[in-house]
């Protein structure tokens, strides 16, 4: 994990500020940016497949969300696993996100900013898309 780049996503709320101090640290990484390696470096200790038909990505933090473990829907591939590892990374970095998280597949296309849970999958798909 790297120390210096966490202290300083501890002054990001924004999806898009996250996003550019990760690239400040990592200027070696050009899209697709690798996520695994991502992960890793923020602290997801492990990212796994989970058999379910409910949900497409998870989140589950210790309490203080200084480490996570990411699941994704078993049997997910490409494009689709990648977006729901890094939405699910957006979920651990940004720092209104709080709690564990399970996304549906209508959390990961949310568009509307309505309610408090539209706009927590709105930043997390804004993250994954950067």
């Amino acid at each position: 994990m790297n120390d210096e780049m966490m202290m300083d996503l501890a002054d990001c709320a924004a999806p898009e500020s996250i996003i550019a101090c990760i690239l400040r640290h990592h200027p070696e990484w050009k899209a697709p940016v690798p996520i695994e390696d991502l992960a890793r470096s923020v602290n997801i200790i492990d990212i796994l497949e989970m058999e379910t038909e409910e949900f497409e990505g998870g989140l589950t933090t210790d309490p203080d969300k200084q480490k996570g473990v990411i699941l994704y829907k078993a049997g997910t591939k490409g494009g689709r696993r990648r977006f729901t590892i890094a939405h699910e990374i957006g979920h651990f970095l940004i720092p209104s996100h709080k709690g564990d998280q399970r996304c549906t597949k209508r959390d990961m296309a949310e568009r509307r900013a309505e309610t408090l849970r539209q706009r927590q999958e709105v930043e997390a798909n804004r993250f994954a898309a950067g």
